[in-house]
């Protein structure tokens, strides 16, 4: 085995440690690169469009969703979108008929998320028990959110939400 001199041995680990460096400043830009280049996009990295199924919503404000698989010959809207985030989710009255039963239920229901962040529009996707979908629409009455931004300005955007009825 062959021994290094002190010298020969810190030029050794100088450069491994050079080398280790460079490594990371390159990840730190790769990392640095992909996250502003994903800024535009919104959440479910598709690409924003206005709303076929919404052109508007129940105020006049245009709607907006994210480029599914069937609309891929829509035209994008450009610019920098900021999702919505939520502020207040009131949870919903447990149905009687679930409690009784002790039964579960996810619900999912679609909406527009509007230019002041209200859920509006509402209406129950899955098939559901009447009392259960009133119960799951009351809630989402009371849903807000801070609005989604199109370069910085309030848009009113196409969503679902998922309700969890859960015996606790």
């Amino acid at each position: 085995m062959a021994v290094l001199a002190e010298g020969e041995a810190y030029c050794f680990y100088m450069v491994r440690l050079k080398t280790i460096l460079i490594f990371f400043l390159c990840l730190h830009f790769c990392l640095a690169y992909s996250q502003t280049s994903d800024a535009a996009q919104p959440s479910d990295d598709k690409p924003l469009i206005k709303s076929q199924s919404h052109p508007t919503d129940s105020r006049g404000e245009t709607v907006y969703e994210g480029q599914g698989v069937t609309q891929k010959d829509q035209p994008v809207v450009p610019g920098v979108f900021a999702k919505p985030s939520a502020i207040n989710f009131p949870n919903p009255k447990y149905p009687k008929s679930l409690k009784k039963n002790r039964v579960d239920a996810d619900v999912t229901v679609e909406g527009i998320i509007s230019q002041k962040g209200d859920f509006i529009d509402a209406t129950v996707v899955d098939a559901v028990a009447p009392e259960i979908a009133k119960s799951v629409l009351d809630a989402v009455a009371g849903y807000k959110f801070r609005p989604a931004t199109l370069d910085g300005k309030p848009i009113a955007v196409l969503t679902r939400v998922v309700i969890h009825f859960r015996i606790r």
